[in-house]
C-alpha cells in the first residue's frame, strides 16, 4: 500500500489468504499474479543465494505457480485480464507454466500478444533479461484474456 497513490488505494486489497485457495470466481477485470519463483536475480547478486538453488527447487515453485495461475484464470471475469509473471530465468517457471494452465484449463483463455519496448518474446510471453537490457531483470511475464 506504500507505493500506491491515495485515489487508487480504495481498488486494491491485500490480505494474508492463499491465493492458489481463493475462490471467488468471475469476480475481477484483473488479476496480477507476481508469483513467488526461484529469484534468480538473486543469484546473481549474492553467493548465499547461489548455493541455496537446485533444479528441483524450479519444479516445487512451477507447481505452486500453476495453481496460483489457475486460480487467478478461474477468478478473473470473462474478458478480464491475467498477467502472470516471475524474476526467473527458468522456462519452466514461465513459459512451461502457461503451456500447462492451456492444457488443463477450466476456462476459456487467450494468450494477449503484444509487442513490448524492452525484452524479448518467448513462446507464450516476454522476457526481459538483465544482460540486454543494461542489468534490468530478469523479468518474464505472459498476458492471457479469459474468454469463456
Amino acid at each position: 500500500m506504500d507505493y500506491l497513490p491515495e485515489d487508487l488505494k480504495q481498488y486494491v486489497s491485500v490480505t494474508g489468504r492463499d491465493g492458489a485457495q481463493w475462490s471467488q470466481p468471475d469476480l475481477f477485470d484483473k488479476v496480477l499474479v507476481d508469483a513467488p519463483c526461484s529469484a534468480e536475480r538473486h543469484l546473481l547478486q549474492n553467493d548465499e543465494e547461489l548455493c541455496k538453488w537446485s533444479e528441483r527447487r524450479s519444479v516445487q515453485c512451477a507447481k505452486r505457480q500453476i495453481a496460483l495461475l489457475n486460480a487467478a484464470l478461474k477468478n478473473v471475469s470473462v474478458g478480464g485480464l491475467v498477467v502472470y509473471s516471475t524474476c526467473s530465468i527458468s522456462n519452466l517457471e514461465n513459459d512451461k507454466v502457461i503451456e500447462k494452465a492451456l492444457q488443463k484449463r477450466k476456462v476459456g483463455v487467450e494468450i494477449v500478444h503484444r509487442t513490448w519496448l524492452i525484452g524479448e518474446k518467448t513462446e507464450y510471453g516476454w522476457i526481459v533479461l538483465p544482460d540486454t537490457s543494461s542489468g534490468w531483470g530478469p523479468l518474464y511475464f505472459c498476458v492471457l484474456r479469459r474468454v469463456s
